[in-house]
């Protein structure tokens, strides 16, 4: 099992831009030999960041309703 920071491929480390980049945490690619990067329980950080994204689409929703117009 890997440390998280280095390719299980390769062994180089990945390095924090392709784990933005990538959108989901199951599309993470090494950058050195594009190796598709394996996360494993990671369900509920999906569901954690959905429910962050309703909660900002809940409050955006709200707050335009108090601008006057």
């Amino acid at each position: 099992m890997g440390d998280g920071q280095h390719c299980p491929a390769c062994g180089r480390d990945i390095g924090v831009w392709p784990v933005f980049t990538a959108g989901l945490p199951n599309r993470v690619r090494c950058p050195h030999c594009s190796a598709r990067l394996g996360y494993h329980d990671i369900g509920w950080v999906v569901v954690v960041l959905l429910l962050v994204l309703a909660g900002v689409l809940v409050g955006a929703y709200y707050a335009v309703g108090l601008i006057p117009g």
